[in-house]
């Protein structure tokens, strides 16, 4: 090795501060797994760390967690603390100083774990996403649960505090004790200040396509509770429902409680989802579009935005798993300048696609498979996937393959 390859190779020397604050911590540099702030800044990248953590327990990788947080950037903060016991948290101005947490994060290159890139028990080099879809196939196969949810009901989940809020909110809108509800989310322009047509706009979708979806849970005794931030786009008003996101009783810990105790959850490719998914609550995942592999368990049944093309023709599920439209759909304006857009889904695909939720929720999804075509539809949705793993352990909602099955499931011979 010659001596600038050593200098690329070799980390570099350790102050005298860095070095006590990882004896301190019983950290040593062969056992460090540095996990940035990247990771804590954003709910979805929560949920992603929740997968990194299943990993380990998989065996996919060893070592000690050290987080780096910026305590005033935590997406949620009582999300965040369900990770504790999981490695040794290093708040930047509090636990750390900034001058030794930013000299710490400078070693990334050396011991950092981040979310771009991972390489599998196999030896191959993937997209941290990739990995992840094919960690939640192995946890599920293996019958494994779900680590947050179970410390959530052990800690914050029986806080008195949060049962006296829900209790208040509940009472404010009329929802007795035993009704049941379902969390409503929606991707809207307004929480990052987009534009439309550029960026993630194409994420997007009005709430109006998702009020026969509303009508079908209040018909059968439930209710509805839209989260989001407090800019999102009102319920209209409608029996049943509570508008949360604009309420007083907005909070961390009150989103993290009204998930946990949900019914059914629906979303869309947002970071709320990702809370969803690691409780194991039921989820329909609708106007989703991505560029990524999904972290999806088996409760999760998705609805895909339709993409299309100038002459109206559909791209397919082999084409929106494989290069280059995999990568042309993470950005809207990408998609435009090659002739391409993105449609909400209809509200009947919402619809189905909730419908099959509730089955689920229900206990009696076995049903629900043998009276919709299933094992037909599955088995031609699985010949047309570039990437066996590409939404974890989810599968799209039936309703949605069956309504668009002659454009949608279209296998490399039939494309052409």
């Amino acid at each position: 090795m010659n001596a600038q390859q050593e200098l690329r190779d070799s980390p570099p020397p350790l102050s005298e501060e860095l070095r006590r604050l990882l004896g301190s911590l019983d950290v040593s540099l062969e056992e460090l797994r540095l996990i940035p702030e990247e990771w804590t800044t954003q709910i979805g990248h929560l949920g992603m760390l929740d997968i990194l953590f299943r990993m380990r327990e998989l065996g996919w990788w060893s070592g000690k967690a050290v987080i780096v947080v910026r305590p005033a950037l935590i997406a949620n903060a009582i999300f965040f603390k369900l990770f504790e016991g999981q490695g040794k948290v290093l708040a930047l101005g509090q636990t750390v100083s900034e001058r030794v947490g930013e000299e710490l994060l400078s070693l990334q290159r050396w011991y950092g774990l981040n979310f771009n890139a991972f390489r599998l028990p196999d030896g191959r080099a993937v997209p941290w996403q990739d990995a992840g879809a094919i960690a939640i196939q192995q946890w599920e196969r293996e019958g494994r649960g779900h680590p947050l949810r179970d410390k959530y009901d052990q800690t914050a989940g029986s806080a008195n505090v949060v049962a006296e809020l829900y209790g208040e909110l509940r009472a404010r809108h009329g929802m007795k004790s035993d009704d049941w509800y379902v969390c409503l989310h929606t991707r809207d322009a307004a929480h990052y200040l987009e534009f439309m047509g550029t960026g993630q706009t194409h994420r997007n979708a009005p709430i109006e396509t998702l009020l026969d979806a509303i009508r079908l849970i209040t018909s059968r005794g439930g209710w509805v509770v839209k989260l989001g931030g407090p800019n999102s786009p009102k319920l209209p008003p409608m029996e049943r429902t509570i508008d949360y996101a604009t309420s007083e009783f907005r909070s961390d810990l009150m989103d993290v409680h009204l998930i946990r105790h949900a019914k059914a959850f629906i979303g869309t490719t947002s970071g709320l989802t990702n809370v969803a998914v690691s409780f194991g609550i039921p989820c329909a995942v609708v106007n989703a579009i991505t560029t990524d592999a999904q972290l999806w368990n088996s409760n999760v049944r998705f609805a895909l935005k339709p993409v299309r093309l100038a002459d109206g023709a559909m791209l397919t599920q082999r084409q929106l798993t494989s290069t280059p439209w995999r990568w042309r759909v993470f950005d809207a304006a990408v998609l435009g300048r090659n002739g391409a857009h993105p449609e909400n889904n209809s509200a009947e695909d919402i619809l189905r696609t909730v419908d099959e939720v509730l089955a689920i929720a229900d206990g009696r999804i076995a049903e629900f498979d043998a009276g919709h075509d299933a094992e037909r539809l599955l088995a031609r949705w699985r010949r047309t996937l570039e990437l066996p793993y590409y939404y974890g352990a989810s599968r799209p909602s039936l309703g949605f393959l069956a309504r668009h099955e002659k454009e949608f499931l279209l296998d490399a011979t039939e494309q052409g």
